[in-house]
This record gives C-alpha cells, sequence and structure tokens, in this order.
C-alpha cells in the first residue's frame, strides 16, 4: 500500500509506502494511523519514528484527532477473563496510550466523535448495523458523553434522545441529524434550532464538520442512487451523486457549495489550517473524474482538481 502526498496546490510531493494488509485510519499534525497487519495500531511519524499505540489495532472502531492535532483517541476491545471490553484510550505527542473509559462489549463497542476544547464526545455504537450508509454509520442515540482527557469523568449530553451527533465546535455548538422523514440539521444552541435540507440532493445526510474557528458548518448530501439493489428493492444502483451545502452559523444562512458531485473529503480534517476546506469526488460517482478540491469558503466554491483515485485520509501540517 502507498500513500500519496498532496501539496495544497495539487502537486504530488512524495509518498510513503506500507506493508501489505496494512489499514490507514487517518493522519494529522505529523502522524499517520495505521493498523498493521500484526494488529496493532501505530502513529507513524513524518521523521521516521513510531509509536504503539494499541496492541488490539484490529478492533479499532475510529480514531479521533484533537483540534491541534496533537492528541488522540479511539475505541478498541480486548477480552479477559472470559469478557469482551471495549474502551476509549487517548495518546499525544510525549505521552503514552493510556484507557480513557472502558465497559462491558455488551454495552456497544465505544467510539470517539470529535476531540474540542469542551472534552472528547464518545458513544456506543449498535452491535450490528444492516443498510446503505454513504456517510458515518447509525449510532445509539440518546447516549452521547461528554468525556474530561483528564479524569475520564464522562457526562451525558443533553439534546441527542433523537438526533444523531456529527460535530461540536469548540463553544461547545453541537450539530446533529433529527431522526424524522425529512433531512434537517439541528444546531443545540441553548434554544435548538433546525435546518431543512433540500431534496433529493439530501436524501441522505452526513458529514456536518465545523470550520476551526466555528464558523462554518458543512452539510454533505446524497442522492442514495448509488443504494445496492439487495437494500433497495431490485433498482439497479446508479453511479452515486454527492454535494455539500455550506452554514454561517451566526445566521444560519444556507448555501450550495462545490463542484458537482462533491462530498467532503476527510471529516473534520478537511477544514485545512488556513481556512481552505477540502472536497472530494470519489472514483466511480457522478459529476466529473475523482480526484480533490482546495476551496476558499468565502470564494466562488470552484477550484481546479487534483486528480488522484485514491481516498484522502488526512492532512499534514509539520515533519
Amino acid at each position: 500500500m502507498t500513500v500519496q502526498f498532496f501539496a495544497e496546490s495539487g502537486v504530488n510531493i512524495g509518498h510513503q509506502s506500507f506493508p501489505a494488509h496494512t489499514r490507514i485510519l487517518g493522519a494529522a499534525a505529523s502522524s499517520i494511523f495505521v493498523v498493521g497487519a500484526d494488529g496493532s495500531l501505530k502513529a507513524i511519524h513524518r521523521n521516521g519514528t513510531s509509536q504503539v499505540l494499541d496492541a488490539n489495532g484490529q478492533s479499532v472502531t475510529a480514531v479521533t484527532i484533537s483540534r491541534d492535532g496533537s492528541h488522540w483517541a479511539w475505541g478498541s476491545s480486548v477480552q479477559a477473563n472470559g469478557e469482551t471490553r471495549v474502551m476509549v484510550s487517548t495518546a499525544g505527542e510525549g505521552s503514552a496510550p493510556r484507557v480513557l473509559l472502558t465497559q462491558p462489549l455488551t454495552k456497544g463497542p465505544l467510539r470517539p466523535f470529535a476531540w474540542t476544547a469542551q472534552g472528547i464526545y464518545v458513544n456506543p455504537l449498535p452491535m450490528d448495523a444492516i443498510g446503505y450508509f454513504p456517510f458515518q454509520g447509525p449510532v445509539v442515540l440518546g447516549l452521547m458523553k461528554l468525556a474530561n482527557p483528564g479524569t475520564g469523568l464522562a457526562t451525558p449530553v443533553p439534546g441527542l434522545q433523537d438526533c444523531a451527533f456529527s460535530d461540536a465546535n469548540n463553544a461547545g455548538l453541537i450539530a446533529c441529524y433529527p431522526a424524522g422523514p425529512k433531512p434537517r440539521v439541528r444546531l443545540l444552541h441553548a434554544q435548538p434550532t433546525e435546518l431543512t435540507l433540500a431534496t433529493p440532493r439530501f436524501n441522505f445526510v452526513g458529514d456536518a464538520y465545523f470550520s476551526a474557528d466555528g464558523s462554518l458548518l458543512t452539510v454533505g448530501g446524497a442522492t442514495g442512487v448509488g443504494m445496492p439493489e439487495q437494500f433497495s428493492g431490485g433498482v439497479p444502483a446508479k453511479p452515486e451523486v454527492y454535494s455539500v451545502d455550506l452554514i454561517r452559523v451566526n445566521d444560519e444562512s444556507i448555501w450550495r457549495f462545490g463542484p458537482l458531485g462533491t462530498r467532503v473529503a476527510m471529516g473534520e480534517e478537511s477544514w485545512l489550517p488556513d481556512g481552505k476546506l477540502v472536497l472530494w469526488r470519489p472514483a466511480g460517482t457522478a459529476g466529473g473524474d475523482p480526484g480533490l478540491y482546495v476551496l476558499d469558503p468565502s470564494g466562488t466554491g470552484q477550484g481546479p482538481l487534483i486528480h488522484t483515485t485514491g481516498q484522502p485520509v488526512g492532512y499534514l501540517t509539520s515533519g
């Protein structure tokens, strides 16, 4: 497996090869997070060193990175004394891995969703999930907790009983997707507000991520035409059609953004330190050639295509 590196201009500036059967989970600051063939989760640093984070990396649910890129959290599981326990662990540049939260598997796998100035948002996942999920899979509603990364103390997050968490900004504003027949995004202010999203562009919704300063929010949509036949009642799948809207938080204005058929590229890492937004058109989807766009959100929402068929995994800011 090979990871390619691109500058924001689109220039290919190098690559790094990994052994066969390596899984790339993400990248931020100076680290790439991988699960190796030996089953361990590692942080591979650009200076050539590496750090083993979890010997049970094959069970990792996700790696979530703090907003400054210097700390990392992940969910995993371990078997001991005939019981499987799930946990959320943390580590960082200069700090060793440690378990922050743990519980029996019977309560569901744990996943860290966001690490903000408020703490780490952690939620259990369903034991299994079947269906078409062009964005993140389902979560167990009403069980989101905010964990203190120092003490591990976790407190329930109100307002999410019927709303699937997507992201929070450093001020504690949460964006989530309410259950129901109409696609909407909810902003959990002191007085929550909801914005109805256009169909068919938002038949499926996801990818709500705040910019670094918390002033803008992405909202991703998919028409659902890419749904496999086994979930669509036998309707043959077509190339999926993705799209992105942006929301200005202070006045909740919303507008269409980016080239046809694009989606947010790599979660909250899609918002670059200079304020630009990276969008992605996956191979095999509608709208044009596959690749990346690095766009100014205050501009036209258009720019040159960086041609690549690979899936983006993160943004490295230091070596």
